[in-house]
């Protein structure tokens, strides 16, 4: 066997991994919901945040209940961090202790940890229908008024 076809060899044999590497990891970064509870298509609903000093907007505010997907964008200059519970409390009622958000007794849908000023982060939830309160809980900011409500129908 010459060097050249053992190098088109080599070469195919590396692309074959690679493919079969990315169909055993699903090939995409679409994440697919599972059966029952995902919006039409199977796949999740995306919602954009933006987070920034000290404000959270959601586009939409209102989903289908199932799977969805938080597309957030710290556009301040502090991190940030974004969490989902759902109550039927107003958006500034939970319940601080030492600056944050007391957990306790609240059951979190989903939380997508600190990211730096500038950047992006994603995670994607399995949400019921009911309303959440969605906000940042790193010290100071949910009081300073970081956080919004989200509707799951």
């Amino acid at each position: 066997m010459s060097l050249t076809l053992a190098r088109r060899a080599l070469a195919l044999s590396l692309a074959a991994v690679a493919t079969a590497t990315l169909v055993a990891c699903g090939g995409s970064t679409a994440e697919k919901a599972p059966a029952g509870g995902a919006p039409a298509g199977g796949t999740a609903t995306t919602v954009k945040a933006t987070l920034t000093e000290f404000s959270i907007a959601l586009a939409p505010a209102t989903v289908k209940a199932g799977q969805v997907k938080f597309d957030a964008t710290n556009g301040g200059a502090l991190a940030h961090e974004l969490i989902a519970v759902k109550s039927d409390l107003a958006s500034d009622k939970l319940p601080v202790k030492d600056g944050v958000v007391e957990m306790s007794g609240l059951k979190s849908s989903g939380t997508i940890a600190q990211f730096d000023a500038g950047k992006s982060a994603s995670g994607t939830f399995n949400l019921e229908a009911g309303k959440y309160i969605v906000f940042c809980n790193i010290a100071g900011h949910y009081q300073g008024g970081m956080h919004t409500t989200l509707t799951v129908n």
